[in-house]
């Protein structure tokens, strides 16, 4: 069997397997990002806002009487080492009311466009909130229960 123009099937392969082998070197090579990197999520969230979300937060730890000694806070950092959000593990009685704190919480964050996104791990007895603004986690709060001293 003869390809196109009398030559064997073996050379139109191999002229195939050339060209889209130079295509995918080129395809490679050709850098299509911008000039200046994207600002990442942490960038883009307004200091106002940052700034809003965590008066409100803190305002009501105090509210439910939460001491600062009960608090551990620490900054979630990017793979560059800038800070991503703020990360609080917070203990509390087995008699804290999570539900309606996290249902005052949203209902407060309102104005500022945050929202509230819940998890519980009954495995752990804790209750994480994530306070997300525009699809960006702004703070953290990790609730878990007070370990009882032996």
């Amino acid at each position: 069997m003869n390809g196109p123009a009398g030559k064997g099937p073996g050379n139109l392969r191999l002229g195939a397997v050339i060209v889209l082998a130079l295509t995918a070197v080129l395809l490679y090579t050709v850098d299509t990002r911008p000039a200046e990197p994207i600002a990442r999520g942490a960038e883009q969230i307004s200091p106002s806002v940052k700034a809003a979300v965590h008066a409100i937060v803190d305002s009501m730890l105090n509210r439910y009487g939460i001491p600062r000694s009960s608090v551990r806070t620490w900054n979630v950092l990017s793979i560059d080492k800038r800070p991503i959000r703020m990360a609080q593990q917070i203990e509390v009685p087995r008699a804290f009311p999570s539900l309606v704190f996290n249902a005052q919480l949203q209902r407060i964050l309102e104005p500022t466009e945050a929202h509230v996104f819940a998890t519980e791990r009954s495995k752990d007895n804790t209750v994480t909130m994530h306070i997300v603004w525009h699809g960006q986690t702004i703070r953290s709060l990790a609730f878990t229960l007070i370990q009882a001293e032996e």
